[in-house]
């Protein structure tokens, strides 16, 4: 049995954990123990900036939603993580009428992506999986009220 020291913030008390089995000096890492939560998990609703090109950074904007106010092309994602997944809302300004183009990091399913719901204030989701370096489509959902 050995014991491994959790170290906080200067705010918050170190924690001493006892583990049997474990080496000394293991970090928690390396234990690859699995994670069980007792509620919810859930990413606030990021709000990208519409703009002629559009950034999404997947490791602060992972479900996130853009109002277009024009046609638009989204940029390359940033910061992907294999594994990771994205959910991302497109919604149309009050005109509508609105096109999106997307990177080649974009993978759609059946090879193209999807015609936009172009009515007014319509709302289109699409939903992803890092692969480490593309975006692949698991998911869309048009016009959805």
């Amino acid at each position: 049995t050995n014991k491994v020291t959790l170290i906080g913030p200067a705010s918050t008390a170190d924690v001493t954990l006892t583990l049997p089995n474990v080496a000394a000096n293991t970090s928690l890492a390396a234990l690859n123990l699995a994670q069980q939560y007792t509620a919810a998990q859930s990413f606030t609703e990021e709000t990208l900036t519409d703009a002629t090109n559009i950034d999404l950074n997947l490791q602060t904007q992972q479900v996130s939603k853009v109002t277009l106010g024009g046609n638009r092309t989204f940029n390359a994602p940033s910061n992907h993580a294999a594994g990771l997944v994205c959910v991302l809302t497109i919604i149309q300004d009050g005109s509508g009428s609105r096109t999106a183009t997307f990177n080649s990091a974009y993978k759609f399913a059946g090879g193209s992506a999807p015609t936009l719901t172009t009515t007014a204030s319509a709302r289109d989701i699409l939903v992803f999986i890092s692969d480490g370096t593309n975006l692949r489509e698991i998911g869309r959902s048009l016009n959805v009220s």
